[in-house]
């Protein structure tokens, strides 16, 4: 049997930036990577959930990491101050790892003749508009020091169930997630890859996710 040493995830910079970090899957892998030595961005809608789970992760590495917050809720906000905020806030940071891990579903099954206008720009907002838009406020640091790592996080609505029925823009939103996003840029020493999880995110199966992040694109790792 071939053992694979771990890769160094400081290659692509010291800094990483997950949304939706303060459960489930993306607070898994926070924990995941500061316990790896990289500094984190934390970004999520609820200042308090950002702030424990901040004090949490500092903890758990013995103040070893430093962590900042970003709170913003993508559902009630554009996508230009989005951008915006988070340019502001890592203009001095060299982030080499995105998670787009922030997603939105329906509180319930429905039909889409069911659906209220509210929910449905919720959704596309947070799923589609937020992780477009904190992508193009990351990808430029990346493009300049010719290297980072986007991982953006699907779901198996989208590859896995035929049509997700009763949930159809949460699995179109996640399919876009899952595709045309996470494309190419390998030759710009950028990585872009989507990982497609299919059964709760925030209760089940977080260390498989975890291991599957740190093995990389097709096994080879994030680190080069």
């Amino acid at each position: 049997m071939f053992l694979r040493p771990s890769k160094n995830l400081k290659h692509y910079g010291s800094w990483a930036l997950i949304t939706g970090s303060t459960g489930g899957i993306g607070r898994a892998l926070a924990s995941e990577l500061a316990s790896k030595g990289l500094n984190l961005v934390l970004l999520d809608r609820d200042p308090l959930e950002l702030d424990a789970t901040s004090q949490q992760i500092r903890k758990q590495n013995g103040g070893l990491v430093q962590v900042r917050t970003i709170a913003i809720d993508f559902a009630k906000q554009c996508g230009e101050e989005i951008a915006k905020r988070i340019e502001e806030e890592i203009e001095d940071l060299d982030v080499g790892i995105l998670i787009n891990n922030a997603g939105l579903a329906y509180p319930f099954a429905r039909f889409f003749h069911e659906l209220g206008l509210d929910l449905v720009e919720s959704v596309v907002g947070v799923n589609i508009v937020g992780t477009t838009w904190v992508t193009r406020a990351v990808l430029p640091g990346m493009l300049k020091r010719k290297k980072g790592a986007i991982v953006n996080i699907g779901s198996g609505s989208s590859v896995a169930v035929s049509s997700y029925p009763l949930y159809t823009i949460y699995a179109a939103t996640k399919a876009g997630v899952a595709g045309r996003m996470a494309k190419g840029g390998g030759r710009c020493g950028v990585i872009a890859e989507a990982r497609c999880w299919l059964q709760g995110g925030n209760r089940w199966g977080w260390p498989e996710m975890v291991a599957k992040f740190r093995d990389g694109p097709k096994g080879g790792g994030w680190g080069r």
